[in-house]
């Protein structure tokens, strides 16, 4: 009888102590409740860490802790305190998670105007405090990523953007790695130039005119010429009325063919006629593009091609169709001496003394200025 009495007592007393350990969690709460109805939330945090430290598992206490630390803007540790809310009970999730949006949808939107108003700093700011809200949010990290890439930080830029493809659910985000693909651009990372050029046109095919023209100077850097010529074919495709294009290839096929050893003469004399052929081109697309028409010239000579060199520059030089003196000629003396020679190498001594003339006149005049 003794030691039943004992154990009822024993069970009283556990009763008691832990009715009297909910009011303890209670009137941290409760207090809590009226410093933030009187607008103190300095106060509520106040009684609610004191709560934390006597009752830590109380997960009232922490999620009232993070509605504190939220109206104090304190996001870090309205985090922490949310989490470990969560840690300890489903029960708040649904308003957890909309407190969490919430802030983080006014601060995303609070950096918007900066950002439009090219105030890069201010809105990387902002968006950061944002992202520590929602940490991994997908549209806050390609801003910061944007921030970055318009403050030239290309370091981080290129770690955002990054981060931003691994938070991208759909693995569909082009303009994200056409960013990237710039970044790697500027710094001549050729390899990951090809890399995200490749993953761009893998997500979408109708973006290969976008990215080309970057995929052939790549293969050119890196001396693989058959592969950048390939692709220069297929910028040309895509693009077919940019001269410049037709003047990168040229010169590739120049250089390539004016670099090869006498061995490969044939091969060499082939990719030099390509490369005329080919300047000839940026030339009829752009009559002004001087510089092409000059590379064209140049390889007609190496070839000895002397009636091409006529029929490219005597429209130039002679506007009106007649090989004569005239008084205001052109005035690049080197096509002048270049179309001497061929005429003297066609067998036609009087149109390469006019030529010459014409070509020692502007000598004189150039010298003399």
């Amino acid at each position: 009888m003794f030691k039943h009495s004992e154990r009822v007592l024993l069970i009283v007393l556990v009763l008691s102590f832990m009715a009297l350990m909910v009011g303890c969690q209670s009137s941290y709460v409760r207090s809590a409740k009226i410093y933030l109805q009187q607008d103190d939330p300095k106060n509520a945090k106040e009684v609610l860490l004191e709560g934390a430290q006597a009752t830590p598992g109380d997960p009232a206490i922490y999620y009232y802790l993070g509605k504190v630390h939220s109206d104090l803007k304190e996001w870090a540790q309205m985090n922490d305190a949310f989490n470990k809310a969560q840690e300890l009970t489903d029960q708040y999730d649904t308003d957890i998670k909309a407190t969490r949006y919430e802030a983080w949808r006014q601060l995303f939107n609070s950096a918007v105007k900066p950002f439009n108003n090219s105030d890069f700093a201010k809105a990387l700011e902002i968006f950061q405090v944002a992202l520590v809200i929602r940490p991994g949010d997908y549209e806050t990290l390609k801003r910061i990523g944007l921030c970055y890439l318009q403050l030239e930080d290309f370091d981080n830029a290129e770690a955002t953007f990054l981060e931003t493809l691994e938070a991208d659910t759909s693995n569909a985000d082009i303009p994200t790695r056409v960013n990237l693909l710039n970044i790697y651009f500027t710094r001549e990372d050729w390899q990951k130039v090809l890399d995200t050029a490749n993953d761009i046109i893998a997500i979408d095919e109708t973006k290969m005119g976008d990215v080309t023209d970057r995929m052939a100077i790549a293969y050119q850097q890196m001396d693989q010429t058959d592969k950048a010529i390939e692709m220069w074919d297929k910028v040309i495709a895509l693009n077919p009325d940019v001269a410049d294009y037709y003047y990168n290839k040229g010169r590739l096929q120049y250089v390539t063919a004016a670099n090869m050893d006498q061995e490969e003469k044939e091969a060499s004399d082939a990719m030099m006629a390509d490369a005329a052929a080919t300047f000839a081109q940026a030339v009829a697309l752009n009559p002004e593009d001087d510089e092409s028409r000059k590379f064209m010239i140049n390889a007609l000579f190496r070839l000895q091609d002397w009636q091409g060199i006529v029929d490219a520059l005597e429209p130039l030089l002679f506007a009106d169709g007649e090989v004569t003196m005239i008084d205001n000629p052109y005035p690049e003396v080197g096509y002048w001496q270049r179309l001497k020679i061929a005429y003297a190498n066609l067998q036609m001594p009087e149109k390469a003394r006019i030529a010459d003339e014409i070509s020692k006149k502007l000598e004189e005049q150039q010298g003399g200025a």
